[in-house]
């Protein structure tokens, strides 16, 4: 009966940045001690409450009248709705039997806690088990109206509308809220496209390799997976090897490429017949990157742990044909894989964050060679960190010069919101 407390935990976590929503989902919950049932729950319920907070946020808010309440307070609130609305089989009786079950504990966890289970059935009930209309005067009002209709924090949809205009914002908003299907890409040094199943596996509009997967069987279940000779990529991450253009015998510097599959992509491209480094920000990454090559038997990938700081005691400076690096970014293009971005990203950390995107392209631009080639990429809808910065560092930067820059908006692909731009260093 403690799946309403459970949710409340979850969610604190996220809000603190302790864990994200998508470790909680796929490996918390699964290993916590709870039932299948409870379990199932919960996990029903806190992706509700992920995927629609600022519309049920404002359903509480509009149903409490004179009663202040503190953001704590209407957490519990939001999840309970989250339950009440979204969660199949779910009854107000079971919904308040949880809440008077953990009532006890709420008021510990929560200073001067004010909602009774009288308050708490009365707001429930007000509200009803079907989410409520979003009124009629916020059609003329569109931010606030987009806001609620695909819970977005505010700020973030005015900040589309003045960087991308009303269309675009529309559709990728709405992608955002949908699922995409798996994407992979196969092995070259294994087996054609030629000879991919049609019916499972159908070719998707961005990369050159990209397919998109809609059979039954699980992905890791299937021959050609177990034989290495197809694996997951995102069509972001295929993209942005087309557009490298990897040669043989090419020396290449990968910066941040976290599960491995950007530089192993680069590497079967190429025969494995290469140098590529790979700098990993941390163990985790470091361990993706070599598992990988390790898996697909790839001898040209060296892989290493350093920050941006210290790559150039691993890798000599002006040395490397190819150079990618994705930093850190706001991550707003991703929100179809991290929707709880919308509830932890705040506006006032979006400057520390260009800041550091540009200080890791200037670092990485120390490393490519006269003629050579850097690719920067960004997994975000923000134009202050992806056209902004380039044209910055150009300006500080005459050596290099843009050959080309494109934002993919989510609804264009079967990947993320994305940015990349390809610059090149004068001989």
């Amino acid at each position: 009966m403690a799946n309403l407390k459970n949710c409340y935990v979850y969610l604190k976590k996220i809000l603190s940045k302790e864990e994200t929503f998508t470790n909680i989902l796929n490996r918390t919950i699964l290993t916590a001690d709870m039932a299948e049932k409870d379990a199932k729950i919960v996990k029903d319920t806190l992706k509700s409450t992920i995927n629609k907070f600022f519309f049920l946020h404002y359903e509480v808010c509009s149903s409490l009248d004179t009663l202040q309440l503190k953001d704590e307070e209407k957490n519990v609130l939001i999840i309970a709705l989250a339950m009440y609305h979204y969660v199949k089989n779910m009854t107000l009786e079971y919904i308040v039997s949880c809440f008077d079950a953990d009532l006890e504990w709420f008021k510990n966890e929560i200073p001067e806690f004010q909602i009774t289970v009288d308050i708490f059935k009365k707001i429930l009930e007000k509200i009803g088990p079907k989410p409520i209309e979003i009124p009629e005067k916020y059609n003329t009002i569109m931010a606030k109206k987009l806001s609620l209709l695909f819970s977005y924090p505010e700020w973030i949809i005015k900040l589309f509308f003045k960087q991308f205009g009303y269309k675009d914002t529309l559709k990728s908003l709405r992608a955002s809220r949908h699922n995409v299907p798996i994407v992979i890409n196969y092995n070259p040094l294994k087996i054609e496209s030629s000879q991919l199943d049609s019916t499972k596996f159908t070719k998707t509009l961005l990369s050159t390799t990209a397919y998109s997967y809609s059979g039954e069987d699980k992905i890791i279940e299937l021959p050609l997976f177990k034989e290495n000779k197809i694996f997951v990529e995102e069509e972001a991450y295929q993209l942005i090897v087309d557009v490298l253009d990897p040669r043989q015998g090419e020396n290449m510097l990968f910066i941040d490429d976290s599960r491995g599959v950007t530089s192993l992509d680069a590497a079967l491209r190429v025969g494995d017949f290469a140098k590529i480094q790979v700098a990993c920000k941390n163990i985790i990454s470091l361990n993706n990157v070599k598992r990988m090559a390790y898996r697909f038997n790839i001898r040209s990938i060296t892989a290493f742990e350093s920050d941006m700081k210290l790559l150039i005691t691993h890798v000599p400076e002006k040395d490397f044909d190819k150079v990618l690096v994705i930093p850190e970014s706001s991550n707003l293009g991703m929100v179809r894989k991290k929707p709880d971005i919308l509830l932890t990203l705040k506006r006032k950390e979006v400057d520390t964050i260009i800041e550091n995107e540009k200080y890791s392209l200037k670092e990485a631009s120390n490393f490519v060679k006269n003629g050579g080639s850097l690719i920067y990429c960004v997994f975000t809808m923000n134009n202050n960190e992806s056209q902004e910065v380039i044209k910055d560092f150009l300006a500080n930067n005459q050596e290099f010069k843009l050959i080309e820059e494109r934002q993919i908006f989510p609804y264009l692909s079967l990947s993320e919101g994305f940015y990349y731009a390809l610059l090149r260093r004068g001989m």
